[in-house]
C-alpha cells in the first residue's frame, strides 16, 4: 500500500496506523447475544494475532522510515482499553475519541505542518482555513485486521 501511495502521490506524508487490540471477552459476549445457542464460543479474532499484525506494521513502518501510531500498544497501556471497543472489535465512541486524540498528537509530532486546530470561535475542526497545498498531502491508510 505504501509503495502505491508513494507512486501515485509522491508528496504525501504517510503515517502507518496499526490495528487496535481485540477484546476476546466482548467478542464472545456479542456472539452469544447475536447468535444465542448457535454461537461458536470461539472468538473470530484474537488479541494475540492483532498484536502480531501491529508489530509487523510498526516494523514495516520503521524499515520504510515512516512514523507509526501503534494503537495496539497505546490502547493496552490504558487500563480501561476494553471500553474503547463496542463489541470487542469495533471502536466505541470513547475509542474513537481516544484514537482521534492519539492521531492528532502523532500528526503534530511527525508532521507539524499538517496539524489541524479547532476554530478559535466555534471549537469545531474543519478544512475551511486549510491551505490547498496542505490538503493535497493528506493521505489516510486504514489498518487491516486479521480474519
Amino acid at each position: 500500500m505504501v509503495e502505491i501511495i508513494r507512486r501515485r502521490v509522491p508528496s504525501a506524508s504517510i503515517l502507518v496506523i496499526t490495528p487496535p487490540p481485540v477484546c476476546q471477552d466482548k467478542i464472545l459476549a456479542f456472539q452469544k447475544e447475536k447468535f444465542k445457542d448457535k454461537a461458536s464460543g470461539r472468538p473470530e479474532r484474537t488479541n494475540e494475532m492483532a498484536g502480531k499484525y501491529a508489530a509487523a506494521a510498526a516494523q514495516t513502518a520503521e524499515e520504510l522510515g515512516l512514523p507509526a501510531l501503534n494503537l495496539w500498544r497505546l490502547m493496552q497501556d490504558v487500563n480501561v482499553w476494553p471500553d474503547f471497543l463496542s463489541d470487542g472489535l469495533h471502536l466505541s465512541p470513547t475509542g474513537n475519541q481516544f484514537v482521534a486524540n492519539a492521531l492528532r498528537d502523532k500528526i503534530a509530532e511527525a508532521f507539524p505542518d499538517l496539524v489541524v486546530v479547532p476554530c478559535q470561535y466555534t471549537g469545531q475542526f474543519g478544512a475551511s482555513a486549510a491551505q490547498e497545498e496542505t490538503l493535497e498531502r493528506v493521505v489516510c491508510i486504514c489498518w487491516l485486521q486479521a480474519a
